[in-house]
């Protein structure tokens, strides 16, 4: 095996490793809430609101997109469906027609970061067997916790991973548990 293969193998470990365990990555939020009755119903009351906002701020088209009214941004209303590279996901991006619509792009870390709901209701993507969930509205279905971005350095691009709310680096040529989400700007 080359060196350049077994670099590749040893990067994407660790990336489940920290993927898995929600540890090293830049940004990461910690979902954690707190206990007590008026704690509890006051939790409840703003995620309530929260729900609320989000359902108004998120216009599901029939023409499988999504409008976000807060930027101003059309989402394709799911990602890809399987694993992807960097390369790959770009190129997915830029021939993507949903709507009808051919300015499809990869969105960047911000961009991505800006539609994460927190701890508001999750689902459980096809890939987590029922072991973890994705915070983004329902609107917008993940097959699996990361999204690739625009961003890049070197030879890694960025991944915002829903799960745990936090974006990292990720080799460019590794594709485990990442996916794509075509974005556009309305205009």
């Amino acid at each position: 095996m080359k060196k350049t293969e077994e670099n590749l193998i040893f990067a994407s470990v660790i990336f489940i490793i920290l993927l898995m365990t929600g540890t090293g990555f830049a940004g990461q939020k910690i979902k954690k809430q707190t206990t007590g009755n008026d704690i509890d119903s006051q939790i409840f009351t703003n995620q309530a609101d929260k729900k609320t906002q989000q359902k108004k701020r998120f216009i599901v088209n029939n023409d499988n997109t999504v409008l976000d009214t807060r930027t101003g941004l059309m989402w394709a209303a799911e990602d890809n469906g399987t694993d992807i590279g960097w390369a790959d996901a770009k190129k997915y991006c830029e021939n993507y027609k949903g709507g009808g619509y051919s300015n499809w792009r990869m969105p960047n870390i911000k961009e991505l970061e800006g539609i994460d709901i927190g701890n508001l209701d999750g689902y459980m993507p096809d890939c987590s067997a029922g072991e973890w969930s994705v915070y983004i509205t329902n609107s917008i279905i993940l097959t699996c916790c990361c999204l690739w971005a625009s961003d890049t350095l070197n030879s890694s691009a960025g991944i915002f991973n829903f799960n745990y709310g936090n974006w990292g680096w990720y080799h460019q040529a590794n594709v485990h548990y990442v996916r794509v989400l075509p974005v556009r700007n309305k205009k």
